[in-house]
């Protein structure tokens, strides 16, 4: 997470200095502010330090005197509920021990359910566990679909900083700044984020950098709401504004259709600095953004010098889907980078961020690789745009049912048997 930042200048009741004239040598003498003037009345100018010691001394003074009936109400609340716990002892000492032993273990299991405070999630992959673990000693919100953590938030005040190593290594799309402000006059100030999950990243890196905006695409609305409820990306929308927008629909849908507009010369329509990729079914990636035709997509929607970053994970020392995804990327990127990510604490399986572009940036932490490294470049299967295309026209009625009902639950009972199909044959 971002430094915190102190705003400068003076606030009311900052300390004045009163000119070396008057003084006559005398020490720096302060004129009290009001609150200060409250608290000591009438009294006169001292030294910073003699007036920050009476002031405090004030303070702590008012605060034990005023402190005096709550002393004794807390005494009053401790001896009350020490009794009450002494009295429930010796009831549940006359139980038999069998019977205790049951109570005792409801007892644990009633406050494990309050700590770890889980929830199902009807998502578009099947049902979603969200609830609290411990890591390293910190609570740590999850939500778990498919045998695999899908998205993870700290408590409190590192709730935008990444649980996942891989999510930070999504920063690598800032060395690109100087390769962007080359070609365009500016940094990588515009981002698309495909995938939403927990919004992790989209978290991190609005903080993180003040002129950043980032467009989110999720393609579930229930991960969404579940963002809003439980990964504190109500918290983001309203600190971000404008700066951050949230998408229902599909990834690559949105992609081809910002690509056209922009072939078509639209004046409105606007590149990305970087694309980000952070997508899956299940546990395996969307093959519509893992094609070549995906990936023309992607570079008609960057700007000169900009940079794509994918996700993939290696499953059982299978590389597969790693070699295919970068011999695939080889195809319409004049340079592609792999960059490691080891997550030891999270996955069993290894991370790679696949980093392409046509500007001459150097990532850190890449590794070598050669032409024997390459796969299978993979392409579309069908008519895929015109597919995607009736599936997001789909999503786009569905929001506007769900807007007009108020996210009621009669959704669920539409007898639009061809939204319903329409919808489904995105993920046939």
């Amino acid at each position: 997470m971002n430094e915190d930042r102190q705003t400068e200048g003076k606030p009311a009741g900052a300390t004045v200095q009163e000119p070396a004239a008057a003084s006559h040598g005398a020490e720096e003498r302060r004129v009290p502010s009001d609150i200060e003037t409250k608290l000591l009345g009438d009294a006169p100018a001292d030294t910073p330090e003699e007036l920050e010691a009476k002031v405090a001394g004030k303070v702590l003074a008012g605060t034990r005197g005023a402190s005096a009936p709550v002393k004794q109400a807390a005494v009053t609340v401790g001896i009350v509920a020490l009794v009450l716990v002494l009295a429930f002892v010796f009831q549940l000492a006359q139980f038999p021990a069998p019977v205790i032993g049951v109570i005792v273990v409801v007892a644990i299991v009633m406050f494990a359910l309050v700590l770890v405070n889980p929830h199902v999630v009807r998502t578009q992959a099947g049902r979603a566990l969200v609830y609290t673990r411990l890591a390293k000693g910190q609570p740590v919100r999850v939500m778990r679909l498919g045998g695999v953590y899908q998205s993870a938030t700290y408590l409190g005040f590192q709730s935008c900083e990444p649980v996942f190593k891989y999510i930070k290594a999504f920063d690598v799309v800032f060395d690109a700044e100087d390769a962007v402000r080359a070609a365009t006059g500016h940094g990588v100030e515009r981002v698309l984020a495909l995938g939403g999950g927990g919004f992790s990243w989209p978290k991190h890196a609005i903080l993180d950098h003040d002129c950043l905006h980032v467009d989110v695409v999720e393609i579930d609305p229930a991960i969404i709401q579940a963002a809003r409820r439980w990964f504190y990306l109500d918290m983001i929308e309203r600190y971000a504004g404008r700066r951050l927008r949230v998408h229902e629909g599909d990834g690559r849908a949105v992609l081809d259709k910002r690509a056209r507009r922009l072939e078509a010369g639209e004046s409105k329509a606007q590149r990305y600095d970087a694309i980000v990729n952070d997508t899956f079914s299940g546990g395996e990636p969307v093959r519509e953004l893992a094609t070549v035709e995906a990936a023309q997509a992607v570079h008609t929607c960057l700007n000169p010098g900009g940079v794509y970053a994918t996700n993939v994970v290696a499953r059982d020392d299978d590389t597969s889907v790693l070699r295919n995804t970068v011999a695939t990327l080889s195809q319409v990127f004049a340079h592609v980078h792999v960059i490691p990510v080891e997550e030891d604490a999270w996955a069993s399986d290894d991370n790679y961020i696949v980093v392409a572009t046509d500007g001459g940036t150097q990532f850190s932490g890449t590794v070598p690789f050669d032409e024997e490294f390459l796969g299978e470049v993979l392409r579309d299967e069908g008519n895929v745009a015109e597919r995607l295309d009736v599936a997001q026209d789909s999503l786009e009625r569905l929001g506007e049912l769900r807007a007009s009902f108020g996210d009621s639950e009669a959704l669920v009972n539409l007898d639009d048997v061809q939204l319903r199909n329409a919808i489904s044959s995105r993920y046939a």
